[in-house]
């Protein structure tokens, strides 16, 4: 890396030669600099991951809207920033450890912002606990604990079935709007398809057994 931490070279120099080789050094003493208070290696450091952390964000956030997700990436990167001193970033073996800890910040700053929202919602709906099941009837965004998620998609037999269910389920799709989407699905199939996908889940007890507990630590 000695090679890139001459001051001859300017962040935005570093930065233009990693678009071309995608050399991880360059882009090393780039953030080396950040965490040393240089504010224009910071603006080329983000310039360079922007997109990635907006790639993770529509991962991680699906069910929320553009601002919304758009929030959850500025709120990553500040955490990113905050906790990435000059004697930390040291502690990094390697730099692709350092984008790792760049996406462990997304996805929790996306999980925390999506339970905030269950939270709300069982506040403001009451929910019953009895009738938990029933969620499969209402958009997911307000059940999106990752326990839960994952195993729905488990309890499903083929990648088709999760499809469905992340379209129309998690993202609250109508079955037309999925059809306008992917052609190769039929409106009629589709019903038949996602009724069989609840009456599935329905009988899944680890599914149950997930809905209850997530009921009882927000009514708690």
């Amino acid at each position: 890396m000695s090679e890139w931490t001459s001051s001859e070279w300017t962040s935005y120099e570093l930065f233009c030669r990693w678009q071309t080789n995608h050399d991880d050094a360059l882009m090393y003493e780039v953030l080396r600099r950040a965490t040393t208070g240089d504010q224009d290696a910071w603006c080329w450091f983000y310039h360079a991951y922007s997109a990635l952390v907006h790639a993770w964000t529509q991962s991680y956030a699906r069910p929320l809207d553009q601002e919304e997700r758009q929030s959850i990436a500025n709120e990553a990167w500040a955490k990113f920033a905050r906790a990435l001193t000059s004697d930390k970033l040291g502690a990094f073996p390697v730099y692709r450890m350092i984008l790792g800890y760049l996406k462990q910040c997304v996805r929790t700053t996306a999980i925390d912002t999506l339970r905030a929202r269950w939270q709300r919602f069982a506040h403001e709906e009451s929910l019953e606990a009895a009738g938990a099941i029933e969620y499969v009837d209402h958009p997911l965004e307000t059940l999106v604990l990752e326990e839960i998620k994952a195993a729905m998609f488990c309890a499903l037999p083929n990648d088709e079935d999760r499809q469905l269910a992340d379209l129309m389920l998690l993202q609250a799709m109508s079955a037309r709007e999925v059809c306008a989407r992917y052609p190769d699905f039929q409106v009629k199939h589709i019903y038949d398809r996602i009724r069989a996908i609840r009456e599935r889940l329905r009988r899944n007890p680890r599914l149950l057994l997930l809905l209850e507990r997530a009921a009882q630590e927000v009514a708690a």
